[in-house]
């Protein structure tokens, strides 16, 4: 502790007893809040000046890390994780959660122990901690439960806990001795966010606000795509590649829905094509692009033939839902997917695309063309089905 520290703490003591807590939290060495004890006496011999460790996944504890090792989302064939990134400790920064633990408004301040999580309110100068066994690692804080307070996910080898420190308790979920957390989001529609975690050959769900689980087993060879909203309803869906078919976990009615696709297939993104509630995910094979509409429970296919790329999305034609740009050697092709249809442009001669814009303030957006196989350009106004040459 440097001069001026130990002279903050020894004015503090002189004053009233109530005192002491404050002078914890008001002198600090190196920036560190020393809110550990109770006691300053034993808060001081307490005190460990080694830096603690972070990871992808939380601050990691210096004391026998020997499972810290994080996942990309996914599984390869053999069942292993794929891209494993161990946690190189000496070379990490400390971390610690900060935010209001308990709901009463405060921001709360978090120690991290050896053997304990410790959470000091200054708004009723009071702190509670959380005894953990064992190595951990802290990955986050959040609202899982939908009650005021954030709560704090721990990791484990075998278990994810989360400390709901407005209850005083610490709530935990068994997994596998490796598992991965995918991310933290809402998946049902109700308040509080669940925790996705990559556990073996399962996606796992954390519904923490009812204390519950749900598994999804996908087998080998997958990996998460991503998470949004498919069917329209409240509540994100995840996304998985896995094999030759694209599967969508629906936490909310507590299933899965599989669509198969075959081999060699890539996903372009997701996002509106057809002017309802959800977004399509639109998919590229080979010839074609086929949208897998998930509200509707199927897919739609338009066949483009060989050389052709996909431009981008934007809504030309003044209705809802946009429109997907193709580009192929003499032609633009617009897939209309609300219309389940296509709108062909010629254009002889090479070209590109410059921009993609509204410019006759009527609804729908014109996309513009550098034709210069002809030293010319172009404009496509897609919403009256023309394209005019300047």
């Amino acid at each position: 502790m440097n001069k001026t520290n130990l002279q903050c703490l020894k004015h503090s003591l002189r004053s009233k007893p109530y005192l002491k807590i404050c002078a914890i939290l008001l002198c600090s060495v190196s920036s560190q809040v020393l809110a550990q004890e109770y006691d300053v006496d034993d808060a001081l011999k307490d005190v460990d000046p080694t830096p603690m460790s972070i990871s992808a996944s939380g601050a990691f504890l210096q004391h026998d890390i020997d499972y810290a090792v994080i996942s990309e989302q996914g599984f390869n064939g053999d069942g292993g994780p794929l891209s494993l990134k161990k946690v190189q400790k000496s070379q990490a920064v400390a971390w610690v959660p900060s935010g209001d633990f308990n709901g009463d408004g405060c921001i709360d301040q978090v120690t991290l122990k050896s053997s304990s999580i410790d959470i000091f309110h200054p708004c009723t100068n009071r702190t509670f901690s959380y005894r953990f066994s064992g190595s951990y690692a802290v990955q986050g804080s959040y609202d899982t439960d939908g009650q005021p307070g954030l709560e704090i996910g721990v990791v484990q080898s075998g278990y994810f806990r989360i400390i709901d420190d407005k209850d005083q308790r610490v709530r935990s979920y068994r997994l596998n001795n490796s598992y991965a957390i995918n991310g933290v989001y809402d998946t049902d529609g109700q308040p509080g966010s669940e925790v996705a975690v990559v556990n073996g050959d399962s996606v796992v769900m954390i519904t923490d606000r009812t204390a519950s689980t749900n598994s999804y087993r996908l087998g080998n060879n997958w990996a998460i795509n991503g998470h949004y909203d498919t069917n329209g309803q409240a509540g994100e869906e995840m996304v998985i590649v896995s094999g030759d078919s694209l599967v969508v976990i629906d936490q909310k009615q507590k299933r899965t829905r599989s669509y198969r696709l075959g081999s060699n297939w890539a996903i372009n993104g997701s996002y509106d094509t057809n002017g309802l509630a959800g977004a399509e995910v639109v998919i590229v094979i080979g010839d074609s692009i086929h949208i897998v509409d998930d509200r509707a429970y199927r897919t739609r296919r338009y066949i483009l033939g060989n050389n052709w790329s996909i431009n981008g999305h934007y809504e030309t034609d003044g209705e809802t839902g946009d429109e997907i740009g193709i580009v192929k050697s003499g032609y633009f092709e617009i897939i209309d997917d609300a219309d389940n249809r296509t709108r062909t442009y010629q254009i002889s001669g090479a070209y590109h695309v410059e921009q993609v814009r509204n410019i006759d303030g009527i609804a729908g957006k014109e996309i513009m063309i550098n034709n210069y196989g002809r030293n010319q350009h172009a404009i496509i106004y897609d919403k009256s089905y023309r394209i005019k040459y300047n």
